[in-house]
């Protein structure tokens, strides 16, 4: 059984980082075709991110509220997060 810790929690990075915060609000549930490969194509990238650690990203979370996707991502410096 995992073992959960309350309070709140920091973490030591050496030097910089950059946090990004990207995401998408639908308006027409309906028109799938327009919304559904946009998400998809998020949650493909974000696995192959997490695959390869030297792309920089340290830590993506994920927020659902409504019709708004948002993710929040950590990434090592703005150097990797445009490339």
């Amino acid at each position: 059984m995992a073992v959960l810790h309350n309070g709140r929690f920091t973490v030591k990075v050496e030097g910089d980082f950059v946090v990004f915060l990207i995401g998408m609000r639908v308006n027409r549930l309906l028109l799938l075709h327009k919304w559904l490969p946009v998400s998809l194509a998020m949650g493909r990238m974000l696995k192959e991110l997490f695959s390869h650690k030297e792309m920089g990203l340290l830590h993506a979370q994920s927020f659902l509220s409504g019709r708004t996707i948002m993710v929040l991502q950590y990434w090592r410096s703005y150097e990797q997060l445009h490339a």
